[in-house]
């Protein structure tokens, strides 16, 4: 049985003395907090409002990227000189001065400078503009950053950086709402000791708080961590050891939405699940962060859960050949487990986390109703292991009876020597979809892996074309056939290619962790196809030569605001997760 519940961490929605206006997302780019990003979407006019807070009196940088370096960036430079404000639209082709754009698609809207700090506030389209430009994507944004403590002398006289990076950040879907408790809200905490390895999953049972009729869990102050239910577990409540853990951020549920626990028929236990990295092997750390959980007594309105989707990454089937430079494994939860599984009024997505491991470049999750794609439930094209952040929906994401879900995960293995398996370590991979539902689903988890008669087919065709061995149809054949697969054979990347468009199996199990479908076939191939995208007009293209770009500069004392944090997932040892909060303690 498998229950996950998530919570936020806090990103505050800030402002400075020296920032124009109110922005509803804010975080540093860097340890020492001297370049801040504030950012408002507005999805009305299709635009992004930027403020951008730098602890230097020179020329600041800021830009999307594919992979958080410099080359093929979508940048803009500027600074405040001469109280005038300066704000370039630049590309860059390479480790070198980006060359400006030649249409101007970003709108300067304040500039201001003290005798510490720089700010350029400005807008831009969320739709890249033309063929220089980068959509804001909807998944991990890669931003890279950079300052100069003077100014330059000219337009051409930008003068390479002083500092500069990178950082992951959800720029479309920003960050969960963050809930101030009141004074006296009931709470409770779960703390441990750091052990003394350098890097442990560390679990640890705890006895939640005994409430007569029951608790439902509402937010929480969070470090880095995974907590997961068990109905019955008072005999390791005196036990830790090791376990197994991601990373990534939380989120607050909705108003009057909750988990119970507690209570008659309830959650009674909790295992708290850390991810430490204890580079001095010290024994004497207390983890003082620790989760502090906030609840209520009441009943709320919703119960939540998550449905997990998408690969089973135990399965035999699932494998990366070595080498491949981009692929997409499809994974389907079908509609036969949606009719049984979801209640007759739907239930709608308010969260979701996607997680794949090393090897993942991009995780997308469509969905289909009668045989129609809808949209994206989630999407993440430029997906970041060390950046796991559940994302929001747009638009109000329904799940009704009878819908059908697919997950794609893209992977690149270049590099690697060996077959890439399925599992919980970062080397080998995952692909996994959780959303955070509301009303509860009945339906738990719902994974597809290849069906033994495609991977006996793939066998079959590697033994008849000489880059592999068919041993037979038995478990254990089968694996070995797949252990001798030598994908540096001709013919051998195609044919795996193909492969993965074959009958996969639906495997649909219910809270409780019984099948409440007998497995369903999925042909991938098969599967609906989405329409093209219609894209909107470009809404602030000012289709102009590349000029200055000057506002009068405030001058005021500015004041940074804000915090950031980062977190982790998956225990084998409990009936349920409980809780989950993705960081990682370092």
């Amino acid at each position: 049985m498998k229950i996950v519940l998530l919570f936020a961490l806090a990103f505050w929605a800030s402002t400075s003395a020296l920032l124009s206006r109110e922005y509803k997302f804010s975080v540093s780019l860097n340890d020492d907090d001297t370049y801040r990003l504030h950012w408002t979407i507005d999805n009305s006019k299709g635009t992004i409002n930027v403020g951008i807070e730098t602890k230097t009196t020179g020329w600041i940088g800021f830009g999307l990227s594919p992979d958080g370096k410099m080359p093929n960036s979508d940048i803009v430079t500027g600074w405040v000189k001469d109280e005038k404000g300066f704000l370039q639209d630049r590309h860059s082709l390479g480790r070198f001065l980006p060359p400006l754009d030649s249409k101007q698609n970003v709108e300067l809207i304040a500039a201001s400078e003290d005798d510490t700090t720089t700010v350029l506030e400005f807008t831009r389209s969320l739709r890249a503009c033309e063929r220089n430009d980068t959509d804001v994507p909807s998944g991990t944004a890669r931003v890279i950053w950079a300052y100069h403590p003077a100014d330059p002398e000219s337009i051409d006289g930008l003068m390479q950086h002083a500092k500069s990076g990178s950082k992951s950040v959800n720029l479309l879907t920003g960050f969960g709402s963050v809930r101030a408790f009141p004074s006296g809200t009931p709470s409770f905490q779960l703390t441990t000791t750091v052990p003394s390895s350098d890097t442990t999953y560390w679990c640890k049972p705890f006895r939640l708080p005994v409430l007569s009729e029951g608790g439902y869990l509402i937010g929480e102050i969070v470090h880095h961590m995974v907590v997961y239910r068990c109905d019955s577990a008072a005999e390791y409540v005196n036990q830790e050891g090791p376990c197994h853990t991601l990373n990534g951020n939380g989120v607050n549920f909705p108003d009057d939405v909750g988990i119970p626990f507690s209570g008659n028929g309830s959650v009674q236990y909790a295992l708290l699940e850390m991810h430490y990295n204890n580079v001095e092997g010290r024994s004497d750390h207390v983890d003082s962060f620790g989760l502090e959980f906030f609840y209520r007594t009441t009943p709320p309105k919703h119960n939540a859960t998550i449905l997990e989707i998408g690969q089973d990454y135990e399965a035999m089937g699932f494998f990366l050949p070595p080498g491949l430079t981009r692929a997409t494994v499809t994974s389907y939860c079908s509609q036969e487990c949606t009719k049984v599984g979801v209640p007759s009024e739907g239930s709608k997505v308010f969260a979701t986390l996607l997680h794949s491991h090393l090897a993942g470049v991009a995780i997308r999750v469509k969905q289909f109703r009668n045989e129609t794609f809808l949209g994206y439930v989630a999407r993440n094209e430029y997906y970041d292991f060390n950046f796991q952040d559940f994302t929001f929906p747009l638009t109000n994401v329904t799940i009704r009876p009878g819908d059908a879900l697919q997950t794609e995960c893209d992977y690149s293995t270049v590099g690697r020597t060996g077959l890439t398996r399925g599992g919980l370590t970062t080397s080998s991979e995952m692909c996994l979809a959780y959303m955070i539902v509301y009303p509860s689903t009945n339906a738990q988890s719902c994974l597809s892996q290849s069906s033994r008669d495609a991977i006996s087919r793939l066998a079959k065709e590697a033994d008849a074309q000489g880059w592999g061995t068919y041993y037979g149809d038995g478990t254990s054949s089968l694996r070995q056939s797949i252990s001798s697969f030598n994908f540096s054979k001709p013919g051998a990347d195609v044919a795996y290619l193909d492969y993965l468009h074959w009958q996969q199996k639906v495997e649909c199990k219910s809270v409780g962790g019984e099948r409440l479908i007998d497995d369903a076939v999925a042909n991938v191939s098969t599967a609906s196809v989405e329409p093209p995208t219609v894209q909107p007009e470009c809404t602030n293209s000012l289709d102009q030569p590349p000029t200055f770009v000057q506002l009068p500069p405030t001058t005021t004392t500015a004041t940074v605001a804000g915090t950031s944090a980062a977190g982790s997932l998956v225990c084998a040892t409990a009936s349920s997760i409980l809780l989950v909060v993705f960081a990682l303690a370092v």
